[in-house]
C-alpha cells in the first residue's frame, strides 16, 4: 500500500461491552438507594467503609429465649415462638428451633432470620452449629459489610466467613429493584480474603441476558485479582467486529500486568498488554498494541508507550518517555474521536538529571516521530541527540542580595531521515549577574549577561561558513511596585496595584548566518513581555532598546487571599527598531510591540470568566483573541461558552503528495455543557462552530440515566479525524452501560467527557476492570 494514500472517511459505530471483574461499595454519588430489609432485631450495618473481614469467632454461650420450651428425653429442646438464639456476634430468630446442647447445634424446620457482621439472611428452613456454621434453604441474603443481596436455593456459611451458594442470583440493587443480577449456578464468597468465584454464571439486564460467564472470579473489595476480566464486544467501520478478552496479573502490590488482545474481523488479531510497577525509587508503565497482519492495511500494525522515572543516589533522577507507532495513519484508524487529528508529533525522551542547592544538570536524547503528514520533511523538528545543560546559581551578602551564575547548553541537532540541510553540533553559554534590592511593596533588580554562541555544522550550503558564532551582552534594569489598599464596606476585600517597568538593552548582532535549530517566535502574553529576548531558543538573539511596562490590578479577599479579579495589560516601546528577525518572518516597523491584556474574574459564585487579547496596533487588528465564560454551580453541573480567535496566515501543505496552499489561523466559537435536567437525568453537549468557515467542527450530544445501582449513557459526535484539511468528517455513536458494584459496559469514559466539557468533575466513577491502584510509596 502506498504510504500517502488517502484514507477513507467512514461512519462508525460502537457499542462496546466491557464487564469489569470488581465489586466496589456503592459511590455516594449515585442515587440513594431504599434501605435494604434485614431481619428484625439484626444489629445495623456499620456505617462508613467497611471493616475488615475476619472470621467468626465460635467463642461464647448460646443464649435461648422463647415463650415455650420442651425438653426431650436426650436433654434436646424444642424452642417454640419468638425464638431468639444467640451466640457472641451471631443472632438467630425463627417461630420453631430444635436445639441440641451435646453438639451446640441446632435446626429450624419454618420460618429463620440468622444475622451476623458478614450477612443478614432469611431462609424457609435452616441448621446451625458452632462446628460447622449455618445451612439455609431458600434463602434470601444481604452483605452486611457492602451494597449487596441475593438469593439462593442454598446457602452454607462456614465459621471461617466462606458463603456457598447455589442457584444464586446476586445484585446490588435494593429490594424489590432487580435491574441487574448475576445469576449462577455456584458462588463462594470468602469474605476474610475478600475473593468471590462464580461458575455457570449469566449477567443480566432488565431480564435480557449480556454475557454467559462459565467461570468467572471476582474481589470483594478494592483489592486487584489475577484473573479473566469480563469479555468485551464491538464494532468499528475500520476493523469491523471486535471481541476481546483481557487477562489480569496482579504481580505483586507494586506491579501488575493486564493483557488485552482484541480479534478484529477485518484488521485481525491485536495482542495489546499493559505493565505498571512502583517502588519506593521508582515508577513505570509501558503499554502496547501489536497486529501481525492488519487485513485493511495490507501491513503489521503496532503502538508502544513508555514512561518511567527512577529517583537515583546523590540527587540524580533518570526519566523516559516514549512512543512509538508503526505508520501515521495509526491513530487515525483505532482513535474514536478528534484525537486523529490532535496528534502531529509524538515524543521519545530518555533525561538523566542532577539538582543540587546550587547546580542543575541535564543529560538529554530527545527525537520525535512525525503523525502529521501533511508536513513537509524538512519542516519536521530537528532530534536532539545528544542536549547537555547545566546551571548554576549563587548568592552573595544577606538573603542573596547579589545573584550570580550561568546558563549554558551543547546540543547536537540531527535532521530526521529523508531530509535535507544544515545539522551539527550547538554550545551556547550565559554567565550573568544581578542585583536583588527587594523590600515592602518593591523590587530593583538590575542585570548583567553575556551570552556566546557556536556552531560547528554540516550539510551547510557552498559558501556558508560552518563554525559560525555570535557574542553580544545584555543588560537590563527591572523594577515594579505594589500598593494595596483595603476595599469594602467592612474592609473585607484588598484591592492591589502593581506596576511594572523593565528597561532591555541589548546591541544588533548580524546573524543571518546562523542556522534555525529550534528558534520560534512565541505567542505573546504578559509574561513574554519581560524575557529578554522575544525569540525562544539559541538560534537567534533580538536586538533590542526598549522599555516594557506593565500593570497588574488584583481583587482579594483580606481574610484568606481568594482572588476575584484579576487584570493585566502591557506593552513595549522601542528606540530602536528590532533588526534580527527568522527567515520568513515580516519585518516591522512600528516602534511598539503589540498590545497584550488579560482578565481572569472570579467574584460571582458560580461564575467566572477571563480573556486575553493581543492587538496589532500598527495595523488596527487583533492578532489572537480567547474569551471563556462558565456557569459551574456544582461539580457536575457545568455551562461553558468560548471564543478563539488567530489571525489567519498563508501556510503550504502536503495533501496526497501534492503542495497545497490553506489558510493557517481559526475564528471558532464553543458551547458545551453537562447538566442535570432531573434528578436521574443528565445531558452533555459539546458544539465548535467555525465563524470563517461557517460550518460545524465538532458536535457531540449525549444523555445520561442515573438509577440507584445502574446508569446508561447514550452520545453522538461528529468531528474531523484526519490531517487532510480536505477530508470530510465522520460520525460517531457510542452506548455506556455501567452496572453498581459489577460491571462497565461501553466505549465511553468519565475521562472523555472532562476532556471534552472544561470544568466538569464526574462522580466517583465504578472501575471497569480489577486493575486498581499500585500499592506502594514514592
Amino acid at each position: 500500500m502506498p504510504l500517502f494514500m488517502p484514507r477513507p472517511s467512514p461512519s462508525w459505530i460502537v457499542i462496546v461491552v466491557s464487564l469489569g471483574g470488581m465489586l466496589p461499595a456503592a459511590r455516594a454519588a449515585d442515587p440513594p438507594c431504599p434501605t435494604q430489609v434485614v431481619p428484625a432485631g439484626a444489629p445495623p450495618a456499620a456505617a462508613g467503609a467497611a471493616p475488615e473481614a475476619k472470621p467468626l469467632r465460635g467463642e461464647g454461650n448460646i443464649s435461648l429465649d422463647s415463650d415455650q420450651a420442651t425438653l426431650g428425653a436426650d436433654n434436646s429442646m424444642t424452642l417454640e415462638g419468638n425464638v431468639v438464639v444467640r451466640q457472641g456476634e451471631r443472632e438467630i430468630r425463627a417461630n420453631e428451633v430444635h436445639y441440641n446442647p451435646q453438639d451446640s447445634s441446632l435446626s429450624a424446620p419454618g420460618h429463620i432470620d440468622y444475622s451476623d457482621p458478614l450477612v443478614s439472611v432469611t431462609g424457609a428452613g435452616g441448621s446451625y452449629s458452632t462446628a460447622a456454621g449455618a445451612d439455609f434453604k431458600s434463602a434470601e441474603f444481604a452483605l452486611r459489610q457492602r451494597a449487596a443481596r441475593g438469593a439462593a436455593q442454598d446457602m452454607r456459611l462456614t465459621p471461617q466467613g466462606v458463603i456457598r451458594l447455589r442457584k444464586v442470583m446476586f445484585t446490588t440493587c435494593p429490594a424489590k429493584d432487580s435491574s441487574w443480577q448475576l445469576k449462577a449456578d455456584s458462588i463462594v464468597l470468602d469474605t476474610r480474603n475478600r475473593v468471590g468465584t462464580g461458575r455457570g454464571a449469566q449477567v443480566d439486564f432488565m431480564g435480557v441476558p449480556l454475557v454467559y460467564l462459565p467461570w468467572v472470579s471476582f474481589p470483594l473489595g478494592t483489592e486487584r485479582k489475577s484473573g479473566f476480566l469480563f469479555p468485551g464486544i464491538g464494532n468499528t467501520s475500520y476493523a469491523g467486529l471486535q471481541l476481546s478478552v483481557p487477562y489480569y496479573w496482579n504481580i505483586a502490590p507494586s506491579a501488575d500486568f493486564t493483557f488485552q488482545p482484541i480479534e478484529y474481523s477485518r484488521s485481525g488479531p491485536d495482542l495489546g498488554a499493559d505493565l505498571r510497577f512502583l517502588t519506593p525509587h521508582q515508577r513505570g508503565e509501558v503499554d502496547w498494541n501489536y497486529l501481525p497482519y492488519d487485513g485493511a492495511f495490507h501491513g503489521s500494525r503496532s503502538r508502544v508507550r513508555l514512561s518511567d522515572v527512577a529517583e537515583l543516589p546523590d540527587d540524580f533522577r533518570l526519566s523516559v518517555k516514549a512512543e512509538n507507532v508503526s505508520d501515521p495513519f495509526y491513530f487515525e484508524d483505532f482513535s474514536q474521536g478528534p484525537e486523529g487529528t490532535s496528534t502531529a508529533f509524538i515524543e521519545r525522551r530518555a533525561t538523566l538529571s542532577y539538582r543540587g542547592e546550587h547546580w542543575s544538570v541535564d543529560g538529554e536524547a530527545q527525537q520525535y516521530q512525525t503523525i502529521d503528514y501533511t508536513l513537509a520533511v524538512n519542516d519536521r523538528p530537528y532530534a536532539r541527540v545528544p542536549r547537555i545543560a547545566v546551571s548554576a546559581d549563587y548568592g552573595l551578602g544577606p538573603a542573596g542580595l547579589v545573584r550570580y551564575g550561568f546558563d549554558s547548553e551543547l546540543v547536537d541537532f540531527q535532521r530526521p531521515a529523508g531530509a535535507t540541510g544544515v545539522t551539527g553540533w550547538r554550545a551556547d553559554a550565559m554567565p550573568g549577574v544581578l542585583l536583588d534590592l527587594t523590600g515592602p511593596g518593591y523590587f530593583l533588580r538590575p542585570a548583567l549577561a553575556w551570552r556566546a554562541t557556536g556552531y560547528r555544522l554540516d550539510n551547510t550550503a557552498p559558501g556558508e561558513p560552518r563554525s559560525p558564532s555570535r557574542t553580544l551582552p545584555i543588560a537590563s534594569l527591572d523594577t515594579g511596585l505594589v500598593f494595596e489598599r483595603d476595599s469594602g464596606s467592612r474592609k473585607q476585600r484588598k484591592l492591589t496595584l502593581e506596576p511594572r517597568i523593565q528597561y532591555l538593552d541589548v546591541p544588533y548582532r548580524n546573524q543571518d548566518q546562523l542556522p534555525v535549530f529550534d528558534s520560534a517566535l512565541p505567542d505573546l502574553n504578559p509574561v513574554e513581555l519581560f524575557r529578554t529576548n522575544r525569540y525562544v531558543g539559541a538560534d537567534r538573539v533580538s536586538d533590542a532598546n526598549q522599555v516594557s511596562a506593565g500593570l497588574t490590578s488584583r481583587l482579594l479577599d483580606a481574610h484568606n487571599g481568594r482572588q476575584f479579579l484579576a487584570a493585566t495589560f502591557g506593552q513595549s516601546y522601542t528606540f530602536e527598531t528590532p533588526r534580527v528577525i527568522l527567515p520568513g518572518e515580516a519585518p516591522t516597523s512600528s516602534k511598539r510591540s503589540h498590545f497584550v491584556a488579560q482578565l481572569a474574574l472570579t467574584a460571582f459564585q458560580a461564575w467566572s470568566a477571563d480573556a486575553g487579547v493581543q492587538w496589532d496596533p500598527q495595523n488596527e487588528r487583533s492578532e489572537r483573541t480567547t474569551v471563556n465564560l462558565q456557569y459551574k454551580p456544582a461539580s457536575d453541573a457545568v455551562l461553558n461558552l468560548a471564543y478563539r480567535y488567530e489571525r489567519f496566515v498563508p501556510v503550504q501543505q502536503l495533501v496526497q503528495g501534492v503542495a497545497r496552499q490553506f489558510q493557517q489561523g481559526f475564528d471558532q466559537v464553543e458551547f458545551s455543557a453537562a447538566w442535570p435536567i432531573r434528578r436521574q437525568w443528565n445531558v452533555f453537549t459539546r458544539d465548535v462552530y467555525s465563524l470563517r468557515d461557517h460550518t460545524p467542527l465538532e458536535r457531540f450530544a449525549g444523555f445520561e440515566y442515573r438509577a440507584c445501582c445502574w446508569r446508561v449513557r447514550l452520545g453522538a459526535r461528529r468531528f474531523v479525524n484526519s490531517h487532510d484539511p480536505t477530508a470530510s468528517q465522520e460520525t460517531g455513536v457510542w452506548l455506556q452501560l455501567e452496572l453498581a458494584g459489577l460491571a462497565s459496559v461501553g466505549s465511553a469514559s468519565d475521562a472523555s467527557l472532562s476532556g471534552a466539557i472544561r470544568g466538569y468533575t464526574p462522580p466517583e466513577a465504578i472501575p471497569s476492570k480489577s486493575q486498581g491502584p499500585l500499592k506502594g510509596t514514592w
